[in-house]
């Protein structure tokens, strides 16, 4: 089973856009607020694909 999908489905996300936006502008993350522990690892990987590098939140 694959969940590569799931990455593109937050990656056009409106909010993920800024927030890469900011990581790529400033130096470091910003601080997340709203985000589940469940739901950082998937943005943890969205961001490090889109990014090019490792990420961790």
């Amino acid at each position: 089973m694959t969940l590569q999908g799931l990455l593109t489905l937050l990656t056009q996300r409106p909010e993920f856009r800024r927030l890469k936006e900011k990581i790529q502008n400033t130096e470091g993350i910003p601080a997340l607020t709203g985000i589940t522990e469940a739901a950082r690892p998937y943005i943890a990987a969205s961001l490090a694909v889109s990014l090019k590098q490792p990420c961790c939140l």
